[in-house]
């Protein structure tokens, strides 16, 4: 068979992730010397749903076809090779309606406009926005986006500084040693629909939190540790190390104690379980007495009814994706998907009728309004409308 011909023939297996692994290593080899003008071609006809090639692209089209071709080339890259890599490039494509529906790393742009993609434009869902709250030990409370960039508070030699939209910084002459000093805590609320924030601890520590989190924390640390509460969500810490003063995360009945540490913890009310990722240093982690010890890229799950961890090799594209500005998406299963998404529009999700919990696979922007979103998204096996403050998932 012609290499044209056979392309031709392997792309609706390229398209189903059902290609072998001879396959693979052939649509590898070709289009490491092919011409890229023939997977555009195909995949023009696809996006224009006849059987005839579309007509050649404009410069506009052109861009995403080239951002289209790359993002299959990498994922025919990952299937293909053991090796581990990146699993996908980052295109500064956000305004682009894209997104991965198949293990082989597909991508479709559609450009037709259907009825209900036109309804969940006129009752649109945006993105989270900068919409964090503070509320001070002493009493105060702060709605971050109506305050003025500069210092919220001064008690002693300690002042809360807001740095900018995104970021809160708590500066501190020194760190007392002293137990006995009273400690006061503050409460940093980053509510559904909150865009990710920033906040460096008086120590110099950095914690970034997503959507839907609340971490409550002294104001200034003192005697011989540094103990923070996640009370619900997910943060992102990169822990100043100090052997003299140790510092330990808690939340629920989970406790992670640093040992030099970069890590990210998911303790969100509405999952099933609870996640501590590391990507630098050490952790250890405790659970009703027994407790694990993490090295870079190992991931501790364990399920809120017992008390059993599990070690494993992390995803970490997708455990820091949010940290990115990505929503990724592994075999992740519907359901989660939905929750996340949830969190990120500040809304409602109603199932309607039985809906499978199928496993969705891709990458997209979180700064795209939701219609945008599930302009991609509905090429699933569900159908997604907005009403309101609700998204309703149904079958096709």
């Amino acid at each position: 068979m012609e290499p044209l011909e056979y392309l031709r023939a392997l792309y609706p297996k390229l398209v189903n992730g059902s290609l072998t692994t001879d396959e693979l290593a052939w649509l590898e080899n070709y289009f490491n010397t092919g011409e890229p003008e023939v997977l555009y071609e195909l995949i023009r006809a696809e996006l224009s749903l006849t059987d005839e090639v579309a007509p050649a692209a404009n410069q506009q089209e052109q861009t995403v076809l080239d951002q289209v071709f790359g993002r299959v080339l990498s994922g025919i890259h990952k299937m293909a090779s053991a090796q581990p890599r990146r699993l996908w490039p980052r295109y500064a494509a956000a305004a682009s309606i894209i997104l991965a529906l198949s293990v082989g790393g597909y991508f479709l742009l559609h450009k037709h406009t259907s009825l209900q993609t036109a309804q969940n434009r006129q009752h649109d869902l945006s993105p989270g926005t900068n919409k964090a709250i503070l509320k001070t030990g002493y009493g105060q409370t702060f709605v971050l986006n109506t305050v003025q960039n500069g210092t919220l508070q001064k008690q002693g030699n300690l002042a809360i500084n807001k740095i900018s939209a995104a970021q809160l910084t708590y500066n501190a002459v020194g760190i007392s040693q002293n137990p006995e000093q009273q400690i006061v805590y503050d409460t940093l609320t980053n509510p559904c629909g909150g865009a990710n924030y920033n906040l460096k601890l008086a120590d110099g520590t950095r914690i970034l939190l997503n959507a839907a989190t609340i971490i409550r924390y002294p104001e200034n640390f003192t005697g011989n540790q540094r103990q923070v509460e996640l009370i619900s969500g997910e943060a992102y810490i990169e822990v100043v190390h100090n052997a003299q003063m140790p510092f330990r995360l808690i939340t629920h009945n989970l406790v992670v104690n640093d040992i030099g540490t970069h890590f990210n913890i998911s303790a969100y009310d509405d999952d099933n379980s609870m996640r501590a990722t590391l990507t630098e240093g050490s952790i250890r982690v405790t659970r009703n007495g027994a407790s694990v010890l993490l090295k870079p890229g190992q991931e501790m799950v364990t399920a809120y009814h017992n008390g059993a961890m599990t070690v494993k090799p992390a995803d970490m594209e997708e455990t820091l994706a949010w940290t990115n500005g990505l929503f990724h998406f592994d075999h992740t299963d519907l359901q989660t998907v939905m929750r996340q998404l949830s969190r990120w529009y500040n809304v409602q999700v109603v199932y309607e009728g039985q809906v499978p919990n199928y496993a969705i696979n891709g990458e997209i922007y979180r700064n795209l309004k939701a219609s945008q979103l599930f302009e991609g998204l509905n090429y699933s096996k569900v159908k997604f409308r907005i009403e309101g403050n609700k998204i309703i998932v149904s079958n096709k």
